[in-house]
Parts: structure tokens; sequence; C-alpha cells
């Protein structure tokens, strides 16, 4: 259990850590780039709460 649980976390990170350094909106204006990053730690943790659901679910 505890290694899918990693295995998950793994490929979640590997997945977002692009978004993290690169910003969606690439126009060129740096005072977007935090507006993107707090969007994408909110989806973030929107994915991190259905992750968590799941493995919830998986328990059961």
């Amino acid at each position: 259990m505890q290694v899918l649980f990693r295995l998950i976390i793994f490929s979640f990170f590997l997945f977002h850590f692009p978004f993290l350094i690169i910003p969606y909106h690439h126009t060129g204006n740096s005072r977007l780039f935090p507006t993107c990053v707090s969007s994408v730690i909110e989806r973030m943790n929107k994915e991190m709460t259905n992750i968590s659901y799941m493995i919830y679910n998986y328990d059961e």
C-alpha cells in the first residue's frame, strides 16, 4: 500500500514539476508569475485531495 502511495506521489510530482517552473501564460510579464504559481498550487491541492480520496477508497 505504501509503495503504491509513493509511486502515485512520485509520478504526480514528475508530471507537475515543469508547471511549477514554467508559467502557463508566458506573456513576458513577470507580474503574472506569482498568480500562475498560486493557480498551480491550487490545482495541485485539488489533485492531491483527489489522490488521497482514491487511496482512501482503495483501502476499503
